[in-house]
């Protein structure tokens, strides 16, 4: 921030700028999800920070960009978990005599069922990310959970002299780890924490990034598409996007 202190702590600028109420997204998580005041807040930036670009401006900068949906088996017993707790959710939901407190547990349900989708996914990830990297590319695959994080990393790790970046690990080793990646042809594979390491990294070595979790908020899924694209330039993997 080139001004600390422009537009207040984080609960100033959200009931100023976002609406004036943060939303419960997920149980224990609230986000300021609104907007409110934009041409004051446009008018502030403007004035001391900001420096504008237009996209039709840097269009032609920018190389073409590939969605691209990967489905994956999942074993029987993984199906009949997320479909046990598709069932309670739904139940939940549909009764309109429950109390608030009783319909918290929606909350905790979704939060569960969040779980549940990742651990079964942790096989089909693999191989796609293996399939990725077969294909001589270096690989940038962002994770959510512990659990697909460990075996992404214990499955894919060793081959591919991979880096790992989540919660744990210190400013300074993200450094060295992403001049590992940068820097060294053997280190083919970059396994992110989604919400540890979204945003401050530079890996314009990648040629393709798999989102192999999502998050509960899909603009952080446009914001970190976005940011690495910039950051990759015609020959970076902004071709390529795989969920």
């Amino acid at each position: 921030m080139l001004a600390p202190g422009l537009l207040g702590e984080k609960d100033d600028f959200g009931q100023r700028y976002c609406g004036g109420a943060p939303e419960e997204v997920a149980p224990g998580v609230t986000q300021w999800l609104g907007s409110s005041n934009l041409d004051e807040l446009n008018a502030v930036l403007t004035r001391h920070l900001m420096v504008r670009r237009l996209k039709k401006d840097v269009l032609k900068e920018l190389p073409p960009k590939l969605h691209q949906q990967i489905l994956v088996d999942v074993t029987a017993a993984h199906a009949a978990e997320i479909r046990r707790i598709f069932t309670a959710l739904n139940k939940i939901r549909g009764d309109k005599n429950l109390a608030d407190d009783r319909k918290r547990l929606a909350g905790v349900e979704l939060q569960r069922l969040y779980v549940a989708t990742g651990n079964a996914k942790i096989s089909g990830a693999v191989e796609q990310v293996q399939a990725t990297l077969d294909e001589g590319q270096k690989v940038i695959v962002f994770a959510h959970h512990l659990a697909m994080l460990d075996g992404l990393e214990q499955q894919l790790g060793p081959e591919h002299n991979a880096i790992r970046i989540d919660g744990s690990t210190s400013m300074d080793a993200r450094k060295q780890l992403v001049d590992h990646f940068q820097q060294d042809p053997d280190v083919r594979l970059a396994i992110l924490s989604i919400t540890a390491a979204g945003t401050g990294i530079t890996l314009t070595a990648a040629q393709c990034v798999v989102f192999a979790e999502l998050s509960w908020n899909p603009g952080h899924l446009i914001q970190w598409e976005a940011w690495y694209r910039q950051r990759t330039g015609p020959t970076g993997w902004g071709r390529r996007a795989l969920y």
